[in-house]
């Protein structure tokens, strides 16, 4: 699973997309946030981890 924070800027989702499929053949689930989303919005990556 990869997680990733919609208005990252330092990674842009675009570019997590594209690595995340050619590399492990998953899309990552787009979250809320930047780049440091599992400590700015902790509910988030968690329940996306529980599901």
């Amino acid at each position: 699973m990869v997680l990733s924070g919609r208005a990252d800027r330092l990674f842009p989702v675009e570019f997590q997309t594209r690595v995340a499929q050619q590399r492990l053949g998953v899309t990552p689930e787009r979250l809320p946030g930047g780049h440091l989303v599992a400590l700015s919005r902790r509910e988030e990556p968690a329940d996306a981890l529980d599901r």
